[in-house]
């Protein structure tokens, strides 16, 4: 009925590196989005960029999305330069939505095409 899906990524050795769960998967109208978290032992060793490209290949490729969207909170400024290095585009921001640590935090959403996508990656032909 729904595309939504929860994906758990391993190394080699059946480790769990962590997960990517897509969901608000709309098939009239070709969009999605995912939320990422990856173990902190295995951060910064490509394995989000290797989790976010794979979804995103099946989600345009197999199964005729158009388009991704994920929320990044502002604290977060990895998840931030990854998504840009990425090529993803920033949509937006919504101001002082999550409050952690004594602070309020801006959510920032970052979009890309499936077109976008063709033009800065290998596609299956």
């Amino acid at each position: 009925e729904s595309d939504d899906f929860y994906f758990i990524a391993e190394d080699e050795n059946e480790n769990v590196i962590g997960t990517i769960e897509t969901f608000d998967c709309d098939i009239k109208n070709g969009t999605f989005s995912y939320a990422l978290s990856v173990s902190p032992s295995y951060r910064g060793k490509g394995f989000s960029k290797d989790m976010i490209l794979t979804v995103l290949r099946y989600y345009f490729f197999e199964l005729r999305y158009q388009k991704a969207t994920i929320c990044v909170y502002s604290f977060n400024n990895k998840s931030i330069t990854l998504h840009k290095n990425l090529n993803f585009v920033e949509e937006g921001r919504l101001r002082n939505m999550i409050y952690t640590n004594g602070s309020y935090f801006d959510e920032i959403y970052f979009g890309m095409t499936k077109k976008e996508f063709k033009c800065f990656y290998k596609v299956p032909t």
